[in-house]
């Protein structure tokens, strides 16, 4: 029984300390212990070192690079396929903002993938700058499930 307990107090050691040490930022925001006496009495000093709000990072991480290559693939199918429906099975552009470019053939439709493209990557940057990152992580998602869409819409065109 006493082995038992002892060895989940040390699981949860090992948990707590894992779960501080991912917490900070470095090595020096590590704090487990009050450090401050005040009036006889352990508190922490907040003051001392404040954690920000979000992580810092670069706007092309790891996962940025693989969203922006998933959706950049997606833009591609999205346009190929579109342009295929349009000049074999005469089917129409469902985006009244991209229509009038996409008639007028593939040169059109490659400004029109560009123009989609670049405002998803404008938006997350924009949310990278102003320190919204959970905005920016979430704005590459919603474009992806959107040229998702479009592609197996398209896909289900396809006679």
């Amino acid at each position: 029984m006493m082995q038992t307990s002892s060895r989940v107090l040390v699981a949860l050691v090992i948990v707590v300390l894992s779960v501080a040490g991912a917490a900070a930022q470095n090595k020096d925001d590590i704090q487990l212990l009050p450090t401050t006496v005040s009036g006889g009495t352990l508190a922490a000093d907040f003051t001392k070192k404040a954690m920000p709000d979000t992580p810092s990072h670069k706007f092309l991480d790891a996962h940025k690079v693989v969203s922006i290559s998933a959706l950049t693939t997606l833009v591609a199918v999205d346009g190929v396929t579109t342009q295929h429906l349009i000049q074999d099975y005469k089917y129409g552009e469902m985006n009244p903002i991209a229509r009038p470019l996409v008639t007028r053939g593939t040169a059109g439709q490659v400004v029109a993938c560009s123009m989609g493209l670049g405002a998803a990557i404008s938006a997350a940057y924009l949310f990278h700058k102003r320190g919204r990152h959970r905005l920016e992580k979430w704005t590459l998602r919603l474009f992806i499930a959107g040229e998702s869409a479009a592609v197996i819409n398209n896909a289900v065109k396809t006679p």
